[in-house]
């Protein structure tokens, strides 16, 4: 188990650093483009004139959109980590799942009793996603036999807010709306005010850092 926990930690790993380094060289570009380079100036620009509502007020436009397609990336990568790493230890404890209804047609096609844990498996973690923050901390914790913690909760509460805002952007533009702002509730921060929430660069980068952490 320990193998395959690494593998996916591994792979995960790698693709978030991707994502990071993709930004940077998106800044490269644009700095080709400042610097004189007319054929990629003319691009950013014929970009920046399609863009919608929400990147109107920022002062570069090109690099916030990027940016903010590959924050959509980075959670879901997160996202994808923590649903392998339980698929994992579910496997290996399948009493873990606890009780949960299966369809009868679904168990009846199973060649044995590993194929039957495996849809049990999906099932609990498809469901594990669409809790409220705090069950779903919870629910992690007590499958990973990890302690609480104030340090653990407060970067808990930082992940919820960036998938928050990636559901913004994926559903809504990036348009500030009530589902955005119940969440925020839930972990105890204050409504935000904004219209929009297009994520900038620095965000980008402190989003890996709580993913890293």
């Amino acid at each position: 188990m320990k193998d395959q926990i690494l593998e996916a930690i591994t792979e995960r790993h790698n693709r978030i650093k991707c994502l990071y380094m993709c930004v940077n060289l998106n800044l490269v570009v644009i700095r080709q483009g400042l610097s004189g380079d007319k054929d990629i100036a003319n691009e950013i620009n014929a970009i920046e004139d399609l863009l919608g509502q929400a990147y109107e007020e920022d002062e570069h436009k090109f690099h916030s959109f990027v940016v903010s397609h590959y924050f959509i990336s980075l959670v879901s990568e997160f996202e994808g980590f923590l649903v392998d790493l339980l698929r994992i230890v579910l496997r290996r404890f399948p009493a873990k799942i606890g009780s949960i209804s299966l369809r009868l047609s679904d168990v009846a096609e199973c060649e044995d009793i590993d194929q039957a844990i495996e849809i049990g498996a999906s099932k609990f973690l498809n469901e594990l996603v669409y809790k409220r923050p705090k069950e779903y901390i919870d629910t992690i914790n007590e499958l990973l036999s990890v302690q609480r913690s104030p340090e653990l909760e407060d970067l808990w509460k930082k992940f919820i807010e960036c998938k928050a805002r990636r559901d913004l952007g994926v559903h809504n533009d990036w348009r500030v709306n009530e589902t955005y702002n119940r969440k925020l509730t839930e972990i105890g921060e204050p409504p935000s005010q904004a219209q929009f929430l297009v994520p900038t660069n620095d965000y980008f980068v402190d989003s890996v850092d709580i993913i890293h952490s």
